[in-house]
């Protein structure tokens, strides 16, 4: 018999233990409440799985440097995606060729060459964003459009137009907003009709606008405005434009703009990484029989773990932060919010980068100025 789980906590039973709906309402608050009567380790039932919840940045860089046949990423998601996206999807399955041709298609387009490139068009998409005078400005929201925008522009080769003519910036909110409620659905039966219903109407016009796009990659091979997608084709070119349309809305609708708009400053946007990470959580599924150790802890096979990463980036053993002050992140919307202080400073010295973009195997962006910590990484 192998070694139990000895993380504090408790799954309870199946489905009557469950947490998800209180999870989803306060996620940071329903962290911090368990991390003040467990550590900062602690064991819950998410979705029906039990579940591994880490929220501090030791713990966190270790889970994500397991590797996949320890403690695999891809299955991790196959429960909460396959059934939106289909048990194809290319983006969710790490393991595959396509995949890994996919990805590296996506780094060249993120080279740092590249990013500069797009300096005149951020900065078109920046003026009609920008807030008055006698205004705050929100940074992080404020380069999302702007970052929205850029990727449906190179990625998919629209004109700005035709972006404001077909309202895709809020199709793309209803979209990826709606994933959620779809998610909720599918896992216990709690979305809204409505969201699904919104998040689906929105799903087929954007694939139709999609598909359109890959047909013009064959009618326009000289098009330069299309060369993106032009290697995106090529890439999977042994499949038929559906399939590549559910790829490429995956990647515009969120992923690659919030992964954008996070990664835009030295030592202002390291910062804004740290405190406004993209994602809000990763997984990753125990799938190695005799279980796996990090650190102390011993989590036995077929337990998911979810690291926290806005509370992982906000760990004070890691960052210094004595004033204590509330920043509100993306998920505020929901009336969460993490306790730290925004410090562009601190990059100045010899501290761990941030999270944000993962660890280990599927940490994803290229080296960058904006990727990078100030000196050596810990």
């Amino acid at each position: 018999m192998g070694k139990e789980c000895n993380v504090p906590g408790s799954t309870g039973v199946p489905l009557l233990s469950d947490q998800t709906l209180a999870f989803w309402r306060e996620p940071l608050e329903f962290c911090r409440k368990r991390t003040e009567k467990h550590g900062s380790v602690f064991q819950t039932r998410l979705l029906n799985h039990g579940t591994i919840v880490v929220c501090d940045y030791d713990t966190a860089r270790e889970v994500l440097a397991l590797p996949e046949e320890a403690a695999s990423a891809s299955e991790a998601y196959d429960d909460l995606f396959h059934d939106v996206f289909g048990e194809e999807s290319i983006l969710l399955t790490t393991h595959n060729r396509e995949h890994i041709r996919l990805k590296s298609c996506l780094l060249t387009w993120l080279a740092p060459s590249n990013i500069e490139a797009l300096d005149p068009l951020l900065t078109n998409v920046a003026a009609r964003t920008k807030a008055s005078s006698d205004e705050p400005l929100d940074l992080y929201q404020n380069l999302k459009v702007v970052c929205l925008h850029a990727t449906l522009m190179i990625m998919l080769g629209l004109e700005q137009s035709v972006i404001y003519e077909q309202h895709l910036e809020r199709l793309l909110r209803d979209h990826w907003h709606g994933i959620t409620g779809l998610l909720s659905t599918f896992n216990l039966g709690l979305g809204s009709k409505s969201t699904v219903a919104t998040a689906q109407e929105a799903r087929d016009i954007l694939i139709r606008l999609i598909q359109d796009q890959l047909v013009r990659v064959r009618e326009e091979p000289d098009n330069a405005a299309l060369t993106f997608l032009r290697q995106f084709d090529k890439a999977l070119d042994e499949y038929d434009n559906a399939f590549k349309a559910d790829q490429l809305l995956l990647l515009v609708s969120a992923l690659v703009p919030k992964a954008l708009a996070a990664s835009l400053t030295l030592a202002v946007l390291r910062e804004t990484q740290r405190c406004y990470p993209s994602m809000f959580a990763v997984r990753r599924h125990v799938k190695k029989n005799e279980g796996v150790d990090v650190g102390r802890f011993h989590i036995p096979l077929g337990y998911h773990i979810m690291v926290i990463i806005p509370l992982a980036n906000a760990d004070p053993a890691m960052y210094e932060d004595p004033q204590h002050r509330l920043i509100f992140h993306d998920w505020a919307q929901r009336g969460t919010r993490a306790p730290q202080s925004f410090n562009p400073d601190r990059w100045a010295e010899n501290v761990p980068r941030p999270l944000t973009f993962g660890h280990g195997t599927h940490g994803w962006l290229p080296a960058s100025p904006t990727t990078q910590p100030a000196q050596d990484e810990h």
